[in-house]
């Protein structure tokens, strides 16, 4: 039977840590026995954005809550310890409708954070797996010559697909709201699956921005500049 999930609950805790933390370029590679890639899925907590995967790091926003999901394969021992290190802290899995699963909040910083899935097995074999993912500040609009921020503006985000161009991006399906309104600092976010998007911003007095097609996966955060 699925146990309820505590998304604070670290078995260790690091302290805060740095305001920013720097990483190694590289990402040691993962070492599985039992697992595939497949078997693993980390979605943002309630907005459903599936974001493992990748081989890029993943941007999110500080203070997000992120859930992570292992289905295991059926010929696989019996779990000794099932627990994954996010940042400074470690956080058990906990057993839910047949899957090991760890619910826990990004960390209050920005910047990149390593991570690691760690199982050990009765049978003293393990698998681990590195991921990473990018702490962003959030996406801002800005006057194109004071670089003040503006708020009241109309920030919409469009899916983009070769061949067909541009489509509304239902944002509601993730629990969030498109168009957006910045706010009186400016900001706005978007949380989003992998794909290639375009972003368009208006304000009465200023002139209309829209932006190339780009590729993003997590959070988008692009800093728009309007003109009067």
């Amino acid at each position: 039977s699925g146990s309820s999930l505590d998304y604070s609950r670290p078995i260790t805790d690091g302290g805060p840590g740095p305001s920013t933390i720097t990483v190694p370029e590289k990402i040691p590679p993962h070492d599985l026995n039992y697992l595939s890639a497949k078997d693993i899925a980390i979605k943002v907590v309630p907005n459903n954005v599936v974001l493992l995967g990748s081989e890029r790091p993943f941007k999110l926003f500080p203070e997000k809550t992120l859930e992570l999901s292992v289905a295991l394969p059926l010929a696989a021992p019996a779990l000794r310890s099932a627990t994954v290190i996010i940042g400074s802290q470690t956080f058990l899995l906990d057993v839910r409708d047949g899957k090991l699963v760890a619910g826990f909040p990004t960390p209050r910083i920005t910047g990149t954070v390593i991570n690691r899935l760690v199982l050990l097995y009765t049978d003293d074999n393990y698998d681990l797996v590195d991921f990473s993912f990018s702490l962003e500040d959030f996406g801002r609009i800005v006057d194109s010559d004071s670089k003040e921020s503006l708020d009241n503006v109309r920030v919409t985000l469009s899916s983009w697909s070769k061949g067909v161009g541009e489509s509304f991006f239902n944002a509601a399906v993730y629990h969030q709201k498109n168009p957006q309104t910045s706010s009186k600092n400016g900001t706005y976010s978007f949380l989003v699956p992998e794909g290639y998007y375009v972003l368009s911003a208006t304000k009465k007095g200023y002139f209309k921005r829209k932006t190339a097609p780009f590729f993003a996966g997590g959070a988008i955060n692009t800093t728009l500049s309007l003109t009067e």
